[in-house]
This record gives C-alpha cells, sequence and structure tokens, in this order.
C-alpha cells in the first residue's frame, strides 16, 4: 500500500458561507495530519459584477476570514463580505488626507494562531479554477479543500460550478464541502465511506482513505451500489436474475479487494453491496450509517464521457450532506482545462 502524506493544504476561498465551511474542515485536516494550509482568494475577470465593492479588497477580506477560522476563530460577518468591504468604503472620505487612526484603546485584535499548523495567505487575479489548479502546482498541495454551494444548471457560481471544474482536472484529491451554515462541522471524523466499483479509478482512493482514517483513528466502510438501471436495460436481452447475480458477484469481489487493503492497514469497518442508483445509494448509506466523510475515485472526465465515478461524485459533491474526497485514478492526462482523459479499467478477480 503506498503511503500517502498530507503536507500542504490549498484552501480556496470566496467568502461565502460554503467556503467557510470548508475552510473549518481544513483546520481539522491539518490539526490532524500538521499540514500546512495555503489560503487563496481569487479575483475573477471583470472582478465582482454584482457588487459595488473593490474586488480586490473582498478577495483580501475572504483571505483574512478563512485565516481567523484556521486560527480557531469565527469569520467576520462572513455571511456579507462584499458588504462589509463596500460600508468600509463608504466610511471613507474621498477628500480626506489620511484616514483617523484608530483609538488606542480598542486596537484591532490580532487573528488566532492555528495550533500545530503554518497559515499562508495569497490573492490572485485570473479564472478561478485555472488559477487554483495553477497555485496548487506552486505551492506543491497535497489537498485542495473548498465549499461548493450545491447547485445545478446555470444557477452554479464560484464556489459550484468552479469546485466541479477543479475535481475533474486536479492531479490531487479535492475535499469538498456542501453547506448552507447550519450544519456543524465534526470535531472529528469517526467513519469513513469508501464506495467501489472494482475499477483502478475507483481504487486509487483506497490509500487515501486509509490515511484520513489513521489521522482520525476511523473506522472505513466499504461499499458497492449495483446499478439497477443496468439490471432492467441487460435483462431486456437475457434473464434478470442471471444479470443481477452476476454484478451482485462482482460488486462482491470489489468490495473484497479493498477491504482486504483496509484490512492490511488494520483498520475496521463495514462491508455492504446496495442495490439502487449509485449516488442516492451512497447517500441513503451515509445517512444511514452515520458517516462523516466519502472518500472515492473518479474518472475526471467531461462531457457525455462520464459514467458511475464520474457523473456520480459530482452528484455527490452537489448532494451529500457530509463532505465528499474526490480521488483522480492513475493514468491522468491534464491540466489546466477541462477536457481530460482517463483510462480506467475493471479491475475483474481471477
Amino acid at each position: 500500500m503506498v503511503i500517502t502524506v498530507t503536507e500542504t493544504i490549498l484552501v480556496p476561498t470566496d467568502g461565502s458561507v460554503p467556503a467557510t465551511a470548508a475552510t473549518h474542515h481544513a483546520r481539522l485536516v491539518a490539526a490532524a495530519t500538521g499540514a500546512d494550509v495555503e489560503v487563496l482568494s481569487v479575483v475573477p475577470p471583470g472582478g465582482l459584477l454584482d457588487s459595488a465593492s473593490d474586488p480586490r479588497r473582498v478577495a483580501e477580506a475572504a483571505a483574512e476570514d478563512a485565516a481567523r477560522v484556521l486560527g480557531g476563530g469565527d469569520a467576520s460577518d462572513h455571511q456579507s463580505v462584499r458588504d462589509r468591504v463596500a460600508a468600509e468604503n463608504e466610511d471613507v472620505e474621498p477628500d480626506s488626507a489620511e484616514p483617523d487612526p484608530p483609538e488606542p484603546d480598542s486596537p484591532e485584535p490580532d487573528p488566532p494562531e492555528p495550533d500545530g499548523f503554518t497559515v499562508t495567505t495569497a490573492v490572485r487575479e485570473g479564472d478561478p479554477a485555472e488559477t487554483i489548479l495553477a497555485y496548487a502546482r506552486t505551492v506543491s498541495a497535497d489537498l485542495i479543500v473548498m465549499g461548493t454551494h450545491g447547485r445545478t444548471g446555470v444557477n452554479r457560481v464560484v464556489s459550484g460550478s468552479v469546485t466541479e471544474r477543479v475535481t475533474r482536472v486536479s492531479d490531487v484529491p479535492v475535499f469538498t464541502v456542501r453547506a448552507d451554515g447550519a450544519t456543524p462541522t465534526p470535531d472529528t471524523y469517526d467513519t469513513v465511506l469508501l464506495p467501489t466499483d472494482g475499477s483502478d479509478c475507483a481504487e486509487a482512493a483506497v490509500d487515501h482513505a486509509v490515511a484520513l482514517a489513521e489521522a482520525f483513528d476511523a473506522e472505513i466502510d466499504v461499499v458497492s451500489v449495483v446499478d439497477v438501471n443496468t439490471v432492467a436495460a441487460q435483462s431486456e436481452l437475457t434473464n434478470a436474475r442471471l444479470v443481477l447475480d452476476e454484478l451482485e458477484g462482482q460488486a462482491e469481489n470489489a468490495i473484497e479487494r479493498v477491504a482486504d487493503r483496509v484490512g492490511e492497514a488494520g483498520i475496521a469497518g463495514e462491508t455492504a453491496v446496495i442495490q439502487g442508483a449509485p449516488a442516492s445509494g451512497v447517500m441513503d448509506y451515509a445517512e444511514e450509517a452515520g458517516v462523516d466523510l466519502i472518500v472515492m475515485g473518479t474518472h475526471g472526465r467531461s462531457g457525455i464521457d462520464r459514467f458511475l465515478l464520474g457523473s456520480t461524485t459530482e452528484r455527490l459533491i452537489r448532494h451529500a450532506s457530509v463532505p465528499v474526497v474526490s480521488v483522480r485514478g492513475d493514468g491522468v492526462v491534464g491540466g489546466d482545462g477541462d477536457e481530460t482523459t482517463t483510462e480506467c479499467r475493471p479491475n475483474r478477480a481471477e
């Protein structure tokens, strides 16, 4: 088994509720692994079209809030970073020579210091997804932790569609957090869910799941979903029972291979074969079993050439109530763009 070590975590932020929730999770992982944290806030081309605020100051404020959260503090009204910056601008008289000095008896408090890891902040300009990916390479990030609004269709913005683009193309795992501000961040992760479809790409996530489980002394549940839609389609040509038996056998073989690797690491957990649609089957299991984190492989494909662990991962990122760590399989050819190719061969037992 490959030893996976997390030394540098990249946290992109736009100051939104999901981004702040992701920052809380980044702090949890950094504290457990000792990894240093790089905070990045990106000013997109054209600035912020829906705000009268200075776009760079908004990005700086978002990065400052993230650093404060990583130190164990609270974000400064993170739901309205842009409004706060706009209010700051209104307080400055355009003709005044210099701003009034702060009152000596009420200094601005320093952000709290993180415990056991360092935090560095940066602001960059450019396309958000491309800038995040390029910065991840620059700082040699081992993990990207970012929020998503969980929106679909055209109603996805920076922390939604950008997160999906980064997930598809990133060379390192992407830890995504979907949050509405109402769900508290856990103090630890007790159970990690590791779905598999038996492919090489799915099994690429095993080492990362094991590393996280070891850092938090967590268990790993391994599941495989038998897609009932596949059964229905193939049963038109042959006996449905035979199709189901074959798919369940493949799922059991896939689980056995992964569970053996997890067991070799000395990690306990449950296994299960689930019938249903892949994404909903994984989410239902996570809800019923009280899972804290989902780690799964992804094919990193775009367009129509995505299947089980491609489109399923994206659905989980948008809708799962717990964070999802997406790990791209080996043999990936990719870089800055959206289009990638990944050879994900079925890994059948002999």
